[in-house]
């Protein structure tokens, strides 16, 4: 069998001594992760949305603006091709769905079936 050139990220690192150079520990806080990225963009949608919505103030050039952001996080959530990673992810966008029905005045059955699986999620905390 003949060896192989490439080289592994163990023998790299291995190696970074033996050149004179040192490793270093570099820590990451948990908080710039992007653990769930589903959950961070509902979550965001919600806070856009919130935001127009306790907005009182009358310069046109800031609500504008708060609204192209509502735009740009529904557009992430409408392109969505993920699943969600955890039972929180999977509530949450129950829970957005449902109220999106709810203010569009969606009519059929995704109201109902919405709520129906969100009440179930809810009850079995």
């Amino acid at each position: 069998m003949a060896a192989s050139a490439c080289i592994t990220r163990r023998s790299a690192l291995k190696a970074l001594p033996l050149a004179g150079m040192s490793i270093l520990a570099i820590q990451v806080p948990y908080e710039g992760l992007d653990a769930d990225p589903l959950l961070s963009a509902i979550r965001a949608y919600s806070a856009a949305v919130e935001n127009v919505c306790k907005y009182d103030g009358g310069d046109e050039d800031v609500l504008s603006a708060m609204s192209n952001q509502v735009a740009e996080c529904s557009a992430a959530l409408e392109d969505w091709q993920g699943t969600a990673m955890s039972r929180e992810t999977a509530v949450e966008s129950l829970r957005l769905a449902a109220n999106d029905l709810r203010d569009t005045c969606a009519d059929g059955p995704a109201c109902a079936l919405v709520a129906a699986a969100l009440a179930y999620f809810e009850g079995h905390a």
